[in-house]
């Protein structure tokens, strides 16, 4: 048994549909079970659907709502026969009467939360695995689709969704294994979940990889396999620099270093699962066939850089508690503070009396600066990125310190953020400044390294 997550960047257009379907048919003995994302760019379109009626502007988000339904049943015109097509649209159309009804409430309101960020964004995956399921069906895979809400119950906290485990694994297994015994494949979306009162919830942008390994987990596959647009884990961000490498085989907790330092490719918690089982994942392209891919498992490979990571729109804020009789207690409120914010930290670094924090520049609020003020002085810096690297032990030996430092010279107020992790080493740099570093640290740790091996 086996798990196939399928990305929506991997989903737009029949033909890539077609190569997924083919994928699966590879795998047929394998018994798969499918995770399939919303398709490209729908939860975007999603989002705003939510912003432009929170705007009041009705027309324009019941427009937007009226084209990705026809771009769904455009896919449904092509890949299905008339009575699958019906099947299709009898639920589809259930979905855009409450879709419609969401926008009109939300006009009324005039506020957007993450509530109803997640409630809008709940019906792309919806859309998707539905229809999905009906093209594996007319492809002749007998496909089952199930649902969420017969499985994935989450905590209220809205769109970073806690799975409530104990229940969740009872109800993966009690939901997947009968339609396994009848030689169906469960396809199910990715990246939602649901509360025991029944309100959809999401885990996070890119958090369908983290529904796979929960599945995978509890239904104790072979292996779980993260199909995506890109030819396995790289050396560097490919969109930000060209020349990557593949990167063959990670441990757990340097793919885990790696999506906390913010690399797209695996979604943060998505590791966290399979420690304790030891399930090998494997990261492969949908697109490049065969392609190139990555083995992540509990073993560790030898000591070095395995990948460059950056992370853009990032805000540093430091905050300097003053020294005083209460110094230590005002630190373990602040530190208490940080760990209950609503919000993902990407890193947290206390040195003495000072905290750095490091966070996504949406959340960064005034809100959020003025609150952290009551505990000391505030310095928030704006327009950066986070730039590391990882690999196995390399915040123990100081050579790798010693050259990140050296490709660091030349940038102006760059801040190194060393020992917080025995696999990691990064900075933060001005965000102009990142795509340069990411180079710099390439040549020196990758083309050097491979032209004098």
């Amino acid at each position: 048994m086996i798990v196939m997550k399928f990305g929506g960047t991997s989903i737009k257009s029949t033909d890539d549909i077609h190569r997924i379907i083919n994928i699966i048919r590879q795998h047929r003995d394998e018994m798969p079970v499918v995770v399939i994302s919303a398709f490209s760019q729908v939860t975007n379109r999603l989002e705003k659907i939510a912003a432009l009626s929170a705007m009041k502007q009705t027309d324009s988000a019941h427009n937007t709502a009226r084209e990705l339904f026809e771009q769904h049943e455009q896919f449904a015109d092509a890949l299905l026969s008339p009575q699958r097509k019906k099947n299709f649209l009898d639920e589809a159309n259930v979905y855009k009467e409450q879709l419609q009804q969401l926008i009109d409430g939300l006009s009324l309101v005039g506020e957007v939360t993450a509530r109803t960020i997640d409630q809008f964004s709940s019906y792309g995956e919806r859309l998707g695995s539905l229809l999905f399921t009906l093209i594996m069906q007319e492809s002749d895979l007998p496909a089952e689709l199930i649902g969420v809400e017969k499985y994935l119950y989450t905590s209220g906290e809205y769109s970073r969704a806690v799975p409530l485990f104990d229940e969740v694994q009872n109800s993966i297994q009690k939901t997947f294994q009968p339609v396994l015994s009848n030689r169906c494949i469960p396809v199910t979306p990715g990246f939602i979940g649901i509360t025991k009162r029944g309100i959809w919830t999401t885990m996070g942008r890119e958090s369908s990889d983290y529904t796979a390994s929960l599945i995978g987990t509890y239904l104790a596959v072979k292996e779980e396999q993260l199909w995506k647009e890109v030819e396995g884990i790289r050396t560097a961000d490919p969109v930000i620099f060209n020349s990557t490498m593949p990167v063959e085989k990670l441990s757990y907790r340097e793919a885990l270093e790696l999506a906390n330092l913010g690399a797209k490719v695996l979604h943060s918690r998505t590791i966290l699962p399979v420690i304790e089982t030891g399930i090998p994942i494997r990261v492969l392209s949908s697109r490049v066939q065969p392609s190139g891919q990555t083995f992540i498992t509990a073993d560790t490979e030898d000591t070095g850089v395995k990948s460059i990571t950056c992370k853009k729109d990032i805000d540093l804020i430091r905050i300097s508690v003053p020294y005083h009789a209460n110094g230590d207690i005002q630190l373990a409120h602040l530190n208490q503070f940080i760990r209950t914010l609503p919000v993902g930290i990407h890193l947290t670094l206390q040195v003495g009396s000072e905290t750095v924090v490091l966070i996504d520049s949406k959340n960064a609020t005034d809100d959020l600066i003025d609150s952290l003020k009551r505990y000391g002085s505030v310095e928030h810096i704006t327009g950066t990125a986070l730039v590391g690297i990882v690999g196995e032990d390399i915040g123990r030996i100081p050579d790798y310190g010693i050259k990140f430092v050296e490709a660091l010279k030349g940038i102006q107020k760059g801040v190194l953020l060393s020992g917080a992790s025995p696999r990691s080493i990064c900075a933060v740099v001005p965000d102009s400044d990142s795509q340069n570093l990411v180079e710099k640290l390439h040549r020196e740790y990758f083309v050097s390294h491979h032209a004098t091996g």
